[in-house]
């Protein structure tokens, strides 16, 4: 028989086992939550920054601004680590990346808003480009800008070296186009001609001197152009009576189709030349295999995420998005059917 010692002892023993059970089945709970994407916001969701301006991919490195300061880092780097490229004399209010990632154009305000051409290994050479300039957009290589300014009596379109020097109009549409996407092999840009009403997606074709209209849009201020890696397709926001809607458009026939996605460009990305990755307006993630139009239901999106603002960066493990100024990267594991 045991005695009283003894006796306290087992049961002593056996609370402290029925403890430590409950501690590893709560501790197991909360993993499992976790990688279900349940109700614990956890470290799975990676924060890069705040106060984020500008944020963009480019292959395997997304790039952002944060004040002053401009930033890059490695999607998915398990150390968590980001680079500081550069620290500037004032806060860009917009920036656009060279894809080399050694420069960028930026917007900086003023009376009127100039744009400054910078590149990191010498921020002392900074040179601001000449007033006038509309939103630049770079050629592939870097080694060009393409931009309108506003003339005495038009909006010309000129190309330039990156810091503005050589300078040469191509061409000098009658409607005032403000911004204008640049991609691939350059042959063809895509411009936002908010003068035209209803304003308007243009084609431009450089060889030929021309611009013509590739969509019409109701809102000016929902009017996003997403190019693939290639440059060889576009996406494009439209409107229907309801909802916004996807488009799409091959760049080199100006050809325009409905992508049967409800979403806007902001929350649109690439994940190859051929894949969409787009965030729906009630907020389910689908892809987009644009070939065949096929669309897949890749699941909703997590309660424990904040809505993407933007969808930077998608690749077949994560997405980059942007969401109330600040930038995180999210496992594509925590997106599920629910």
């Amino acid at each position: 028989m045991p005695t009283g010692w003894t006796r306290w002892g087992l049961v002593a023993l056996a609370v402290g086992i029925a403890g430590l059970t409950l501690w590893l089945n709560a501790s197991a709970t909360r993993q499992r939550t976790a990688s279900e994407g349940g109700s614990e916001r956890t470290a799975l969701t990676e924060p890069l920054g705040s106060g984020v301006v500008s944020a963009a991919a480019f292959g395997t490195e997304v790039l952002w601004a944060e004040g002053p300061a401009l930033y890059k880092r490695t999607i998915g780097a398990a150390d968590g680590a980001r680079t500081a490229l550069a620290s500037l004399t004032f806060r860009p209010t917009q920036v656009l990346w060279s894809p080399s990632g050694d420069a960028a154009l930026l917007r900086k305000s003023g009376e009127p808003d100039t744009w400054v051409h910078a590149r990191w290994e010498n921020l002392s050479a900074a040179a601001s480009l000449h007033f006038g300039i509309l939103t630049p957009s770079w050629s592939t290589d870097g080694k060009r800008i393409l931009y309108s300014f506003s003339g005495a009596d038009a909006t010309p379109i000129a190309v330039a070296n990156p810091d503005g020097s050589n300078w040469q109009v191509v061409m000098e549409p009658t409607h005032t186009i403000d911004r204008i996407w640049w991609p691939g092999s350059g042959v063809y840009a895509v411009g936002r001609d908010y003068t035209a009403k209803p304003p308007r997606y243009v084609r431009i074709l450089m060889s030929s001197k021309r611009v013509e209209t590739l969509a019409e849009h109701n809102d000016v201020n929902q009017m996003g152009v997403v190019p693939n890696p290639a440059g060889t397709l576009a996406v494009l926001d439209g409107t229907s009576d309801t909802t916004p809607t996807l488009r799409l458009t091959t760049l080199e026939t100006g050809s325009v189709e409905a992508l049967g996605v409800a979403g806007v460009t902001d929350r649109a990305a690439w994940q190859d030349d051929a894949t969409l990755i787009a965030v729906t307006a009630d907020n389910a993630v689908v892809s987009v295999a644009v070939a065949t139009k096929k669309i897949t239901t890749l699941g909703r999106w997590p309660a424990t995420v904040p809505v993407p603002d933007r969808l930077i960066a998608a690749t077949k493990e994560r997405l980059v998005i942007e969401a109330n100024g600040e930038l995180s990267e999210v496992p594509r594991a925590l997106i599920k059917s629910r």
